[in-house]
């Protein structure tokens, strides 16, 4: 090789090195100096991001989420619980096993369950939770079985393995304390009874299985602080009797009253762990909480008041006034013992209060004749709560009760004809025109108010078409009803141009087409040629007049 291709090689081979340790500098690696070229295989730096955002996230244990996995855990259980129903009947079924044997292996498999979630316990105890969940389910179910399905043993004895389980299930639930546990074997107990049913069982011997329950998980969502899982032992303790009681004991005197009773029971059972929770932990019921509870009470009230109209029909809305009245009692106490003003229940109750007052005395109690007054009652009522505390945000659905009877009544008086022409009829009209012009000459900014106008016209028109109906007889009633719809609007216009009120110009101008149309369209149409000529004569003066307030009243905009 020449000299001068020696020369060319080391330039080339310098200018390589000086590159490499100008990317050295700008990765911040520290560059080696100048060595000769070694034989070792070249190592490639390690490149390090040091920015914060992208600094590397040490390795930990995996832990799973709290309810990974839960469904086909809570599945699995099911399953578990169902396998021990089949094995309890099966010696009913077959007969070759005896029911000792039977109900003993059932119960050596509800221990089993509980004993393999203490040995799951440390590994995640949440999920292993569920497995003594349906070991307590099976316990239930063996007692359950051992007295009512084979009647092995009689109350006394079902009444101490009962206590005794439920003792046992407060044991477990303070080892996982977790809401796993309560939750299944809340849902799994419940469905006790319709895994289990026979029509010969005694439907006074369930209630003792119902009430040992209410009050163990009552006890048990108070200690895990969960007041919505009181709700949801109500929801399944309630439903679920029901169903047991079946439709086959409709009109059967005796289970209606036992059912009347026993749904009465368990909900004071419930109620009172709502108000002991309150008291015992200082925490009264946030919104949440109570609106999830309204549903519960809504459907306590419905399966109630069924069996009430079956037993009692003539007392039934009367009890439901009372139960409405001990609702609104109970909160009362409760904001006296907590020493509030107002309770965050306050909306729940009030609303709960309502549906029952709207149902047992507007559905109920009141007659048909007197429907329509009590759509001015209520009238009154929003009036009076409007100038009270009673927040339209907060108690929308007492509102929305308030506004639908008021709206079911308007339309109904507005629509009634024939052998309703009344004065009383004709005063309903005319009293709800009066109130809802009042509610729109009370609004402080009117500006949207038109549609309440309009309401209010069309009650004053039928009212007005009603009196000249009574008044007068034979075609001579609609010259009548156009002379007095024409008084209204100028009356109404008139006031307008007083209280320089737009809103209200135009809508007795409105009134005035009418009248016009009615006229033009109607009234001089089979009339006699001096009715004719009369009636245009009057009409046409007060359009006259009205048209000459109507300019000044325009002349406001010019004015402004």
């Amino acid at each position: 090789m020449k000299d001068e291709d020696i020369n060319q090689f080391i330039t080339a081979i310098n200018a390589i090195n000086e590159r490499l340790k100008v990317v050295e500098r700008k990765l911040g690696i520290e560059a080696p100096g100048d060595k000769p070229v070694s034989e070792h295989k070249p190592h490639l730096p390690k490149v390090v991001d040091k920015s914060p955002q992208h600094a590397p996230t040490p390795i930990q244990a995996f832990e799973p989420k709290a309810r990974s996995g839960q469904f086909l855990g809570t599945i699995g259980v099911f399953f578990f619980v169902l396998a021990a129903s089949f094995f309890i009947k099966l010696a009913i079924d077959s007969g070759w096993l005896t029911p000792e044997r039977q109900l003993g292996g059932a119960i050596l498999f509800g221990i089993a369950l509980i004993g393999v979630g203490f040995q799951l316990k440390a590994s995640d105890a949440p999920y292993s939770s569920l497995l003594p969940a349906g070991g307590v389910i099976v316990l239930f179910m063996s007692s359950y079985a051992g007295d009512l399905y084979y009647d092995l043993y009689g109350p006394g004895v079902a009444s101490f393995a009962v206590a005794l389980i439920a003792f046992f299930s407060i044991y477990l639930f303070l080892k996982f304390h977790h809401e796993f546990f309560l939750v299944i074997s809340v849902i799994g107990t419940y469905l006790v009874p319709l895994f289990m049913y026979r029509n010969s069982i005694p439907t006074e011997k369930v209630c003792l299985y119902f009430l040992v329950w209410a009050a163990l998980y009552s006890v048990l969502a108070i200690s895990l602080q969960r007041r919505l899982l009181i709700a949801l032992t109500a929801y399944l303790a309630i439903g679920v009797f029901q169903i047991y009681l079946g439709v086959d004991s409709r009109g059967i005197h005796g289970q209606l009253e036992l059912g009347i009773w026993f749904q009465a029971v368990q909900f004071l059972i419930f109620g009172i762990a709502v108000g002991v929770f309150s008291v015992k932990r200082d925490l009264p019921l946030t919104t949440a909480e109570s609106w999830g509870l309204l549903p519960v009470m809504l459907f306590f009230y419905t399966v109630e008041y069924a069996m009430l109209q079956d037993y009692a029909p003539a007392s039934a809305p009367w009890i439901a006034l009372l139960f409405a009245v001990v609702i609104y009692v109970i909160y009362f106490i409760a904001k006296r013992i907590l020493n509030m003003g107002s309770l965050e229940s306050s909306p729940m109750v009030a609303t709960f209060v309502g549906v029952v007052l709207f149902h047992s005395i507007y559905l109920e109690l009141l007659p048909d004749r007197y429907s329509a007054w009590f759509g001015v009652v209520m009238l009154a009522l929003l009036y009076f709560l409007k100038s009270t505390r009673f927040s339209y945000v907060r108690f929308w659905p007492c509102y929305f009760l308030i506004y639908g009877v008021i709206l079911s009544e308007y339309f109904q008086i507005l629509s009634l004809a024939g052998n309703h022409m009344t004065y009383e009829m004709s005063a309903l009209n005319l009293v709800y025109f009066a109130a809802l012009f009042f509610a729109y000459n009370a609004r402080a900014n009117k500006d949207g108010s038109f549609l309440l106008l309009l309401f209010a016209m069309l009650q004053a028109m039928a009212g007005l078409n009603r009196i000249s109906e009574l008044l007068t007889a034979g075609p001579t009633d609609m010259y009548l009803t156009s002379g007095l719809w024409a008084t209204l609007a100028f009356v109404l216009l008139f006031l307008a141009y007083n209280v320089r009120d737009q809103i209200l110009a135009r809508s007795s101008v409105l009134l005035f087409g009418i009248v016009a149309i009615k006229v033009l369209f109607n009234d001089i149409s089979s009339s006699a040629p001096i009715q004719r000529i009369v009636s245009l004569v009057v009409i046409g003066a007060m359009l006259y007049a009205g048209g000459m307030l109507m300019r000044k009243i325009n002349s406001w905009n010019q004015e402004a």
